[in-house]
C-alpha cells in the first residue's frame, strides 16, 4: 500500500521509509524521537537525521501530516484529511476524533474571513481520562 503512495509521488521506495510509514500507522501519532527509537531496532544503522530528512519528506508530499502539541515536540500522522485532535496538556497523549464535522467550522471561518480555506485544523486541550483521575 505505502509503496503505491510513494511511486505515485515519485518518490523511491525504500525499506525504511515504508517502515517508517507503518509504524506512524500503528501508533497513530508518533514523534521523530519515537520512531527513531523503533526503526533502529530493525535498521541499526539508521540515524535521527535520516528519520527528519524522511519525515519532512513525506510531510511535504501529504503523505504524513504533523500535529503540533503545545509544549512538546511535534507529532507526525498518515494524513487522512480534516478532523480534530483532542490532546492532554500533561502527558502529551493525542487522540483523533473523526466524528466531529468540521465543516460548520469551515464554513464560518469562509464567511467571516472572506477567505476560501482548503483544509482545517482543530485542537482541542483538555486533560485525558488518566490525567484527569
Amino acid at each position: 500500500m505505502y509503496d503505491k503512495i510513494l511511486r505515485e509521488r515519485e518518490l523511491k521506495v525504500t525499506p525504511q521509509r515504508i517502515f517508517i510509514l507503518e509504524e506512524i500507522k500503528k501508533m497513530g501519532h508518533a514523534s521523530v524521537e519515537d520512531l527513531h527509537e523503533r526503526v533502529k531496532d530493525v535498521y541499526s544503522s539508521v540515524s535521527l537525521a535520516t528519520i527528519y530528512k524522511n519525515i519532512h519528506l513525506l510531510v511535504g508530499e501529504d503523505i504524513l501530516t504533523e500535529v503540533p502539541v503545545h509544549g512538546r515536540k511535534p507529532m507526525y500522522e498518515i494524513n487522512i484529511g480534516d478532523h480534530v485532535h483532542i490532546t492532554c496538556p500533561h502527558c502529551g497523549s493525542v487522540e483523533d476524533n473523526m466524528d466531529m464535522d468540521t465543516a460548520p467550522f469551515i464554513a464560518e471561518a469562509n464567511r467571516q474571513t472572506g477567505r476560501k480555506f482548503d483544509r482545517v485544523a482543530v485542537m482541542l486541550q483538555g486533560a485525558c481520562s488518566k490525567c484527569n483521575n
